[in-house]
């Protein structure tokens, strides 16, 4: 995990030294080009023609770019970047910065903790609290009744060791415009990622087809909607000699 999140660090630290190399500052830049730009149209001269238009399409080129920093940033992937966005996406940005922002957490004691050493430990306990086995006993009687849908086969392949190709995959599914950082984020996107490319070849023969969750294109509320229209029609039935179904109150 430690060399993980050291290449992580590196690879930040090359793309910030590559972004100033190629870019550099770009509010800087745009100021100076602006004002060559404004002279040269005030100079009302047509030998200026070919330098305008350059200087408009590096004009033009810098705020674009500015745009795309700032819809990377505020996480607005679902926005085309392009004319009078930048101001949307500063505040986007903004306010993601206030949501994610966790001032303290509260222990089972009472207790309030501001430090993030402090909120880190809060956290810790509690999720491994929540996680932590009962260990109940006489599981057998239970497990008895249920049919197995796993095969030892599909056990076998389930339990090999993770190759460097199945994490390349699952990293390489990620939207190409959300930064990676050396702070376990990344870590906790493709651990279930690379789970989930191993699940979906065992999923279509374990899971139902009645089944609402876990299945592509459904959604576990569907059950919701299928129950409301249920009783709309059985409401709605009021004539005729031939039921559907039968209720009992």
């Amino acid at each position: 995990m430690f060399k993980l999140f050291e290449k992580i660090k590196q690879s930040r630290i090359a793309l910030v030294e590559w972004s100033k190399a190629i870019f550099g500052n770009s509010k800087t830049k745009l100021q100076v080009l602006q004002a060559e730009l404004e002279d040269l149209s005030l100079q009302n001269n047509a030998n200026n023609a070919q330098r305008i238009s350059t200087l408009k399409s590096e004009i033009n080129t810098i705020l674009h770019h500015d745009d795309l920093f700032w819809r990377q940033r505020s996480r607005s992937i679902w926005l085309p970047a392009g004319d009078k966005n930048t101001k949307f996406f500063h505040q986007r940005e903004s306010q993601r910065r206030r949501k994610n922002h966790i001032p303290g957490l509260q222990d089972t004691d009472g207790g309030w903790y501001t430090l993030d050493e402090q909120i880190a430990h809060v956290a810790e306990q509690y999720f491994k609290e929540l996680f932590t086995t009962t260990n109940p006993t006489d599981m057998g009687s239970v497990l008895y009744v249920m049919d197995r849908c796993v095969t030892p086969h599909m056990n076998n392949a389930l339990l090999q060791r993770y190759t460097p190709d199945e994490v390349k995959w699952a990293l390489f599914q990620m939207h190409p415009s959300k930064s990676l950082g050396p702070d376990g984020n990344v870590v906790s996107r493709i651990l279930p990622k690379v789970l989930a490319n191993r699940l979906k070849t065992i999923l279509p023969t374990i899971i139902s087809e009645a089944q609402s969750a876990f299945i592509p294109n459904r959604l576990i509320t569907d059950n919701t909607t299928v129950a409301y229209e249920l009783l709309h029609r059985m409401q709605n039935k009021r004539n005729g000699k031939v039921g559907q179904m039968a209720g009992e109150a």
